[in-house]
Order: C-alpha cells, then structure tokens, then sequence
C-alpha cells in the first residue's frame, strides 16, 4: 500500500527508511478511500510530523472522547515511547488507538491530570494489539 502512494522513491523493503514514510495527507487518502469520514484532525502538515507542534493535555483528552468502536483515532508518535533503543525523538510511527490513553489505574484521564502520571494505552502497532507502552511511561512522553 505504501508504494502506491509514492511517486518519487520505490518501496521494496521494511529497511527502505525514506520511501517508507507515510504522510498524514496519504493516510487521510486512504481512509477516504476506503469510505472513512474525517472527523477530527490536529497538526497533520508535514513539518510538524517532524519539529511539532506537541499536543497538550487538552488535545490527548479530545482525541481520546473520539475512541469508540465506530472510529478509528490514530496518531504519530515517537516509537521511542515502545523502544528506548531507537535514537531519535521525533514523531516517526503511526499507532491506531485500540482504547482510551488511560491511567495505570484504569481511570480515564482529564485536563486535571498531572502530566507526571503514568498511563497506559493499547493500540494497534507493529501487527499487533496491546499495551505497547515502555513501563513507566507518563503524560509527559506524549507532550514532549
């Protein structure tokens, strides 16, 4: 699906880093496509896939009132949140938010949750749905 979108580079392979990257606007095509309808979207220009800006608090807390079993919510993230090992910070994986980012506790987070909490989310990555999350993971991991 990847190389149907890209017009410039070929994708022959998981390791092709520059023709791999998938693009909010390609997503967006795609789930048109598919019949979807754009409910809601937040920093989707490219530059910001790369520098920001980062979502606050309020932001996650809209996102998440959007998780139901008849939507799909998904985000970029910093695969570092799943790896430490991978050495960049920047906004470099798409997840599909399989539950709301909630608290370790299991409670729903608000605009009044501090952002030192830990939290905890399932969603789709890597073929797979789970807690993701590296342990001990907080609010800030999100926002920075």
């Amino acid at each position: 699906m990847r190389d149907t979108e890209n017009s410039f580079f070929d994708f022959d392979s998981p390791d092709d880093q520059i023709p791999g990257i998938t693009t909010a606007g390609d997503l967006k095509t795609w789930f048109k496509k598919a019949g979807a309808e754009i409910i809601y979207e937040i920093n989707t220009k490219i530059i910001n896939h790369i520098t920001g800006p980062k979502l606050t608090l309020k932001d996650l807390c809209r996102l998440n009132s959007y998780v139901r079993e008849d939507t799909h919510v998904v985000m970029l993230i910093t695969s570092r949140m799943f790896n430490t090992r991978v050495p960049i910070a920047t906004k470099n994986h798409w997840i599909v938010l399989a539950d709301k980012l909630k608290l370790i506790n299991g409670h729903e987070v608000t605009e009044q949750t501090l952002l030192t909490e830990l939290v905890e989310l399932k969603c789709f990555s890597w073929g797979k749905v789970k807690n993701h999350l590296l342990k001990n993971t907080t609010w800030i991991g999100y926002t920075n």
